[in-house]
């Protein structure tokens, strides 16, 4: 994959960042994905989404419709919190 235009330049200036404090490139797909939502996603769209899920409930849903949607909203935050904090959260 490669980035092109504004994105290019911006992770030029990422790496470039990195390179002067003489730290390691990011090569890793979760922390690429985070530093560009970082710089992307305006804070206003994932407050929301934190609110979404915050406020999911089951409800009229299927179990297997309330796993999509719980997962669907983890993947989007690229949430590392640890096993039990994230089933208390599922329940």
């Amino acid at each position: 994959m490669m980035f092109i235009d504004e994105a290019r330049l911006y992770w030029g200036d990422v790496d470039d960042c990195l390179e002067r404090r003489v730290k390691p490139p990011i090569t890793d797909l979760t922390k690429m994905k985070q530093k560009l939502q970082e710089k992307y996603i305006p804070w206003s769209y994932r407050n929301k989404l934190l609110d979404q899920w915050n406020n999911l409930r089951q409800g009229n849903k299927s179990v297997n419709e309330y796993i999509t949607q719980f997962i669907d909203y983890m993947m989007r935050f690229v949430i590392r919190k640890n096993k039990a904090m994230t089933l208390r959260r599922f329940e």
